[in-house]
């Protein structure tokens, strides 16, 4: 339940968890996307600081499977570990830095670029693509499936069996993700 005007919107738990896949978009006037490198898992809490604050961010995140005393546990872990990006304005930027939570605040020279990287990340994730981290690649074959549910998604393709493994980067961090498909689905950019 949202709170009235009077009262300061905290998310709860589940709330937080459900970051959307969303269609990301230029930064709102007056401010810019950064990518926050946050303390060793702090993400999350992160998000909830953008979240109190009404900041727009995206932390993408992926279900990771443990056994603990032979029972398997579901959690939702970040899809790249230490870093989530944000809308932010400066004043807002100052404030996510004296919370404590945060190493540092990395500077997006291509705004359009990381959101390209971004979005291609986000459709994957609101396809329900099982992606999983990769070594960021520099060199390779830059593609687009152009077949099934992930049609339309560009990335890096790597040939692994009878599949091919496209790589979807984010320059800024030096990281990357892979999704399998069948190498009759992707077309050479």
């Amino acid at each position: 339940m949202r709170p009235g005007p009077e009262q300061e919107f905290t998310p709860d738990r589940d709330e937080l968890l459900r970051v959307p896949a969303m269609s990301l978009i230029p930064a709102p006037e007056g401010s810019e996307w950064y990518c926050l490198h946050t303390r060793s898992r702090h993400e999350k809490r992160v998000a909830t600081d953008c979240s109190v604050r009404r900041i727009p961010f995206f932390l993408p995140l992926r279900q990771s499977v443990r056994r603990y005393h032979g029972r398997a546990y579901v959690f939702d872990v970040p899809l790249f570990s230490g870093y989530l990006f944000c809308a932010a304005t400066s004043e807002q930027k100052y404030a996510l830095l004296n919370t404590n939570h945060l190493a540092q605040i990395i500077e997006v020279p291509d705004q359009n670029g990381l959101l390209h990287d971004l979005n291609q990340i986000s459709l994957a994730l609101e396809r329900n693509a099982p992606l999983e981290p990769f070594p960021y690649l520099k060199r390779g074959v830059r593609v687009r499936i152009t077949d099934g549910p992930m049609r339309g998604i560009e990335g890096i393709v790597s040939e692994r069996r009878r599949k091919f493994r496209v790589i979807l980067n984010v320059d800024l961090l030096h990281q990357a993700v892979a999704l399998e498909i069948d190498a009759g689905s992707v077309t050479p950019l």
